[in-house]
This record gives structure tokens, sequence and C-alpha cells, in this order.
């Protein structure tokens, strides 16, 4: 995701904030391992488990925390685009869209970032083609 935002003009050019936008990188990486866990064999228990449990403990309130921190509803570092944004939201995308009854709706920053990177041209193109489940 690095080198794609450093090819792309999406990566912050201080070492302080691209250190932040790989580590944030790095925690969206591991809440998509656990994503791909909630399948398989015993789905609806596991993804019920998870939601009642770790994404409304753990992750959603990190990433409101880590938008907190940054005095943003709309980067998750820096007052740009950066590659980390795009991970989280391919993330948080996933769970909204694949796991039934995730939601942001208890992390108000959360949901402003996702319906904010939603509406860059380039991803409500994608998302307008996208196939319906």
């Amino acid at each position: 995701m690095a080198y794609i935002g450093r090819a792309h003009g999406a990566a912050p050019t201080e070492p302080a904030d691209a250190a932040i936008a790989e580590s944030i990188t790095l925690g969206a990486e591991d809440l998509r391992m656990k994503y791909f866990g909630l399948f398989g064999d015993g789905a609806a228990e596991k993804q019920k488990e998870f939601l009642e449990g770790n994404w409304e403990s753990r992750w959603l309130p990190a990433f409101e925390a880590l938008l907190e921190r940054n005095n943003s509803a709309v980067y998750f570092v820096g007052d740009s685009l950066t590659f980390a944004d795009a991970a989280v939201w391919d993330v948080l995308d996933a769970m909204v869209n694949h796991i039934d009854g995730a939601s942001l709706d208890s992390s108000p920053r959360v949901a402003a970032f996702y319906e904010s990177f939603a509406e860059r041209p380039e991803v409500a193109k994608y998302l307008a083609q996208r196939p319906k489940d």
C-alpha cells in the first residue's frame, strides 16, 4: 500500500506521518484478516460474536480515536488523501456490506469518513457500477 501510495501521490512526505499511515494500514489489514475469518462454518454465530465484541469495543473506537487524533472526519493522516485512508475505507466497506448487522452508527467520525471517501468521484463511479449483492 505504501508503495502504491507513493507512486500515485497518496503518501505522506514527512517520515513521522508516513510511519503513522503505514501503522494504520497494517491495522486495517489486521481487521481484514478478522473479516475473512467470519465466514465458513458457523458464520452467523462468528459474525454476531465479532460484532457484539471486538467490532464495537475495539475496531470502531480505535478508528474513531485515530480520526480524532488527526482532528478530522475525512483523513486519518494529515489533511489530504493517503493510502491509509484507502486501506481503512476498503475494509470498512467490506464489513458494512458483507457482515449482516455491521454498522458505523456508533462512531460518527468513522461514519463521516466512510461517506466522504465514498463521495470521491472515482469511488462514487465504482460504487455506482458495483453489482448489488
